[in-house]
């Protein structure tokens, strides 16, 4: 027999994330764990390329091992790499794709006049704005002015505002901006300062790449009918600020406004009511106002049918947060995503697909079925994994927070050895478990084992017991979910 020797192949798949305008740097060998060779383990990458016609942005070999990607200016879409692997003899391929997240760079606003624009007592003042997208995959949203004393009236012709109290926001996104007419009230004299803001947003440059064709939102209403949102509402689902107080919601505005309308009335909320016949999916943005400073939001409404479900689509139960120390490897399964995500008629759930919502890394579906997420090189910011969960018909999203830890500093591992009762049983007490994550403080509101270690059931108020499966023997990893506040953080 001469031996011959075959060539490697790939058994997995993975992805790169990325921000718009950003590059990040990956370290090439955290992906040979996606191929594989009989007859070597011995396998290099010898080139990491980008593919035939792709355009999305350059490869660069560092010479350490390392590669890093560089979208091209603005370019926000998926890029597609080849990663190349060898065993010295024949070389295989695997196709990246690489997600670069839309960035909204804003508007550039200019005036056509210079300096100061003076006009006199008893007259009307004409200002004309003009506003510019700095990237071509921008649309404009939303076109506000303030700064007006009270009694001015601003018309452009045909939509007519009178300011009534300070600090009124006045919309001007569908208004003719090249001739802004500003009456004052009779005998007003003095000097004010407008304040002109735009909001862009950015679905990227193939925006249907990226659409996963989930409709989901935080707030839900049925066609024909309107929904009233409060500032607490909004507030409370702020992504980018915790909410303090003396915090304002203002500028409450539809990303597209053929899908419906949306009223500020005045007292603190606003009522949304959804465009004749529209079903779907409403992308609406707002800001929070703390200190003169806006801090952008943004969110949706889901308009569903009037035709009653038969299947109840799986909920959300909890949005998790766990941690992994930089330089390291987070790896995960689909029962811990599913463990979040319940289902009314018991059906049974799988995960669908896995993605980066936040954050810079390598993103990997490994040959068994985990997962596993590598921050890229040097990256120190908010992580966050999404998934697609389905109970083979309705489909939904998820995530679950990544905390990046500096090494050393990650929740200690267990202090203390624990041993089966003569009963062959375990008790576990909340002020045990929050003591071996580290805690000071919080509640326990979930405690659960692999089925091949056993069985634990909550067995009074703060209080677990766990039994061991038969051939059970060693150490036993249990995922435990904690409360504070309104943050839930899993740890194992």
């Amino acid at each position: 027999m001469i031996p011959v020797n075959d060539a490697p192949f790939n058994q997995g798949n993975a992805l790169l994330t990325t921000s718009e305008d950003g590059a990040f740097t990956f370290d090439a060998s955290d992906m040979l764990d996606l191929f594989g060779d009989i007859d070597t383990e011995q396998l290099v990458v010898s080139r990491i390329i980008t593919a035939d016609g792709e355009d999305g942005g350059e490869i660069q070999d560092n010479g350490d091992g390392t590669w890093t990607f560089t979208p091209n200016d603005d370019f926000a879409g998926i890029s597609d790499l080849q990663v190349i692997v060898s065993d010295g003899e024949f070389e295989t391929l695997l196709d990246v794709p690489v997600f670069v997240r839309p960035v909204a760079d804003g508007a550039v606003i200019t005036t056509d006049h210079e300096g100061p624009l003076v006009f006199s007592e008893d007259s009307t003042g004409h200002l004309g704005l003009n506003v510019g997208l700095v990237d071509e995959s921008e649309s404009l949203s939303n076109l506000v002015m303030t700064g007006f004393p009270v009694g001015f009236v601003v018309t452009d012709g045909e939509h007519t505002i009178e300011i009534t109290r300070e600090g009124q926001y006045v919309d001007i996104t569908e208004w003719d901006i090249s001739d802004l007419q500003m009456t004052p009230p009779q005998d007003f004299a003095g000097t004010f300062f407008v304040t002109v803001s735009a909001t862009t947003v950015d679905y990227g440059d193939e925006a249907e790449e990226l659409d996963d064709g989930i409709i989901a939102g935080d707030f839900d209403l049925v066609q024909g009918d309107s929904i009233i949102l409060t500032a607490e509402d909004l507030m409370g689902i702020a992504q980018n600020i915790s909410p303090e107080e003396g915090d304002e919601v203002q500028m409450v505005h539809l990303v597209d406004r053929d899908q419906g309308e949306i009223v500020d009335n005045g007292d603190g909320t606003w009522t949304f009511t959804p465009a004749d016949g529209f079903t779907g999916e409403v992308d609406f943005a707002y800001v929070i106002e703390r200190d003169g400073i806006l801090h952008d939001e943004q969110s949706a409404f889901v308009v569903h049918d009037e035709v009653p479900v038969e299947n109840q689509a799986p909920e959300v139960e909890s949005v998790v947060t766990t941690e992994v120390e930089t330089g390291n490897s987070l790896h995960f399964t689909d029962q811990d995503m599913l463990s979040n995500i319940s289902d009314a008629e018991g059906d049974a759930l799988a995960i669908e697909s896995i993605s980066l919502m936040e954050g810079d890394g390598l993103l990997e579906t490994l040959p068994n079925g985990e997962h596993q997420f590598t921050p890229a090189e040097g990256y120190t910011g908010d992580v966050q994994v999404g998934f697609i969960a389905t109970d083979g018909e309705n489909r939904i999203e998820s995530s679950f927070h990544v905390n990046l830890v500096e090494s050393g500093d990650a929740t200690p591992a267990s202090s203390e050895q624990f041993v089966l009762s003569d009963d062959g049983d375990l008790v576990l007490t909340e002020e045990t478990l929050l003591s071996e994550l580290g805690l000071s403080e919080g509640d326990v509101t979930d405690v659960d084992a692999s089925d091949e270690s056993g069985v634990i059931m909550e067995s009074g108020e703060g209080e677990w017991t766990f039994w061991a499966a038969p051939e059970f023997d060693g150490s036993l990893e249990l995922q435990v979910t904690t409360q504070s506040g309104d943050e839930y953080t899993s740890m194992t």
